[in-house]
Parts: structure tokens; C-alpha cells; sequence
């Protein structure tokens, strides 16, 4: 895997995104990840509308997407996670198209680190998740 952008190759406002639509697989690969998850999928989905027959995920799973384009984009491979804080604003369900949106918002190049803005929307642009997460990029 190829290393990703250190902190001199990173501007304020660079951008990336990454979409993925969500499937019964995905969710029992998640939650078995998790071995004996608390978020449990027994939560009724809705009784009506297009979501009432998917079977809904853990919000956690939203957080892994937003590694996923910090670990694979931006900054890339090689990142230190520091912090990261998430807002659950809807449910995420199978079927489900998540797309994660991260912004360079802050840059600290005497201590690498930079802040992102991370938002997840579904597939009707609705915000799923959103927060903001502190990473080191790769070394220089």
C-alpha cells in the first residue's frame, strides 16, 4: 500500500470522499468484528417507508467509514488517529448509501496534526453522522 500524504503535501480545505452502499453482509461482518456487539440490530426498522423492510446497523458503522477514507485518502496510509468526536443525527440501514465527506478544517505543522470535518450522507443527502476527527499524518 502505497504511504500517504505527510503534512507538507496537505493544504487547509483538501478534501475527500468515499461512497459505499451497505448490505446485510457489511453489518454481520461489523458486528462480528465486534464480537459480542452492544448495538444491537433488534432495534425495529420503521414500520413504513422505504427503510421498513432493512434491517438497521450499529451507528459505529458510520465511524469506520470515516477511517476508511482517513486511512485510504486522506491523509492516507501510515495516519495516527487522535481523537474523533461523531454525532448520530439518523439511522443507517441496509441498503443504505453512505457517503463520507472529510475537509481539512485546522493544520499543525510544528506538532503534525490536522483536524477534519467529517460528515456521512445517506443516499437522500440526509446527514447521518457527523464530527470531527484529529489525525497525525505519516511522518516527513
Amino acid at each position: 500500500m502505497e504511504e500517504g500524504k505527510n503534512i507538507e503535501k496537505i493544504h487547509l480545505g483538501a478534501s475527500a470522499e468515499f461512497s459505499k452502499k451497505l448490505s446485510e453482509d457489511d453489518i454481520r461482518q461489523f458486528e462480528g468484528a465486534l464480537g459480542d456487539p452492544t448495538c444491537s440490530r433488534a432495534k425495529a426498522a420503521p414500520s413504513s417507508g422505504p427503510s421498513a423492510k432493512a434491517g438497521k446497523a450499529c451507528e459505529m458503522l458510520s465511524a469506520g467509514l470515516i477511517c476508511t477514507v482517513l486511512e485510504s485518502l486522506l491523509p492516507g496510509s501510515g495516519m495516527r488517529y487522535l481523537s474523533q468526536t461523531l454525532h448520530f443525527r439518523q439511522p443507517v440501514y441496509v441498503g443504505d448509501t453512505i457517503t463520507v465527506h472529510v475537509t481539512v478544517t485546522e493544520m499543525h505543522e510544528m506538532s503534525n496534526w490536522i483536524s477534519l470535518s467529517t460528515v456521512c450522507r445517506n443516499q437522500k443527502g440526509e446527514i447521518v453522522t457527523d464530527g470531527e476527527a484529529q489525525v497525525m499524518p505519516p511522518g516527513r
